[in-house]
């Protein structure tokens, strides 16, 4: 899987309210509100920051068996 595809599937868990935008922020370095953005779709992927990409792609990667079936 790639990173566009790891941070895609955790703002999905986000829209699917698998897990909030504030736990993820508070685990990462991720800022809660480019989260929120993404899954509300009024901020798209291409454009969020590297710290927030980075952020996102490391939280899959330590959570990703959690919230896949």
């Amino acid at each position: 899987m790639n990173s566009y595809d790891k941070v895609s599937a955790v703002v999905e868990w986000v829209r699917e309210k698998k897990i909030t935008g504030y736990r993820i922020s508070k685990e990462t370095n991720a800022r809660e509100m480019s989260i929120i953005a993404l899954a509300q779709g009024r901020a798209k992927i291409d454009n969020i920051s590297f710290a927030t990409a980075l952020g996102l792609i490391e939280y899959y990667d330590k959570n990703h068996k959690k919230f896949e079936d």
